[in-house]
């Protein structure tokens, strides 16, 4: 199911909570990225949909009041520049103590005439979505007598994020190292 949002508020102590998935722009842009959370919280965005390579790019040290934006200059990130369509993974962390609690993203961007608001469902995809890039393979057959650096078949990949790297790799049928991929 589709997230309405990125914002939850609950009432408990000493609790810590993770919210994961992709943040898909609608529009190329650049656009700047918001947290507010009551206790301590952190935005890691990446450039891609790799969870390995997002970074903190906001931050609340203490607390914020549910969707104050400017409390702490650390709560706004730095202007990113977006490819529609490309998914990128996003997280927000936040970490309660004691008192009130909740945790909200927002961003400012040619989505929404540059006004900061809570990122829209619309724009968000589940993290247990399978964004790896979609191969299109095959098995070949080869005749005993084949000739070395004969082509047998094309690997294709088609990937949402056109930066990202494909690798391949023959995982089995090759004892001989007769194959290799080009």
């Amino acid at each position: 199911e589709r997230p309405r949002h990125i914002e939850f508020q609950v009432m408990a102590d000493n609790y810590g909570a993770v919210m994961r998935g992709y943040v898909l722009a609608p529009v190329s842009g650049v656009y700047t990225f918001f947290i507010a959370s009551d206790d301590a919280g952190e935005l890691r965005l990446s450039p891609s949909t790799n969870p390995a390579s997002a970074t903190v790019i906001a931050s609340v040290s203490g607390y914020t009041s549910p969707r104050e934006w400017t409390k702490y200059t650390t709560q706004m990130s730095a202007a990113r520049n977006l490819t529609a369509g490309q998914a990128y993974y996003l997280e927000a962390r936040m970490k309660e103590g004691g008192g009130g609690d909740h945790v909200a993203v927002a961003w400012r961007g040619p989505v929404n005439s540059f006004r900061t608001n809570v990122i829209d469902g619309a724009y968000l995809a589940p993290y247990f979505i399978n964004y790896l890039p979609k191969s299109t393979g095959f098995t070949g057959y080869v005749r005993r007598d084949a000739f070395q650096g004969a082509g047998v078949g094309r690997v294709t990949v088609q990937d949402v994020n056109a930066n990202d790297l494909a690798t391949f790799t023959i995982l089995s049928g090759n004892t001989e190292g007769i194959f290799s991929v080009d």
